[in-house]
């Protein structure tokens, strides 16, 4: 019995071996010294993938042009992460951007993306999303992520 169970114990650590998690993630207005800057409130949670219950940041596009979504991944070999932004419209939501990120082997590498808003583009106001993706043979989402522009 257990030897058996040291057998599916590294099974499972093989299987599980190299995946990236996700150990922080932040929106924010800016990034300084790869620390997030000007975070928006109340503050993003990671999400299964469908809308939280709860209130999302809310990003005021006169004030704010732009979003950076910071993110502090856990790996233990060389990946490569996506922040895939999408907007929601009347069909649902729709791919607006994709950030591809390299992430280096670390209990906590620090990486970030930034998408452009502006308040005269009626296409940017509303709920947004951003998925945080491990691209493999399965694409793996990590996090997901919501706000609203106004």
């Amino acid at each position: 019995m257990t030897i058996l169970m040291i057998v599916l114990g590294v099974l499972l650590w093989a299987n599980t071996a190299g995946a990236a998690e996700v150990v922080e993630v932040v929106l924010a207005a800016g990034v300084s010294e790869r620390q997030p800057v000007g975070a928006f409130t109340p503050p993003a949670a990671c999400q299964t993938s469908t809308p939280p219950a709860y209130r999302v940041p809310v990003v005021d596009s006169r004030a704010y042009h732009g979003v950076y979504v910071w993110t502090k991944i856990a790996a233990s070999e060389p990946r490569e992460i996506h922040h895939r932004y999408y907007v929601e419209t009347e069909e649902g939501f729709t791919v607006a951007a994709n950030v591809v990120l390299p992430v280096d082997p670390s209990t906590g590498y620090r990486t970030w993306s930034a998408k452009a808003i502006s308040p005269w583009a009626s296409m940017h106001q509303g709920t947004w999303k951003v998925d945080i993706l491990e691209i493999g043979d399965a694409d793996r989402v990590l996090c997901t992520i919501y706000f609203d522009v106004e």
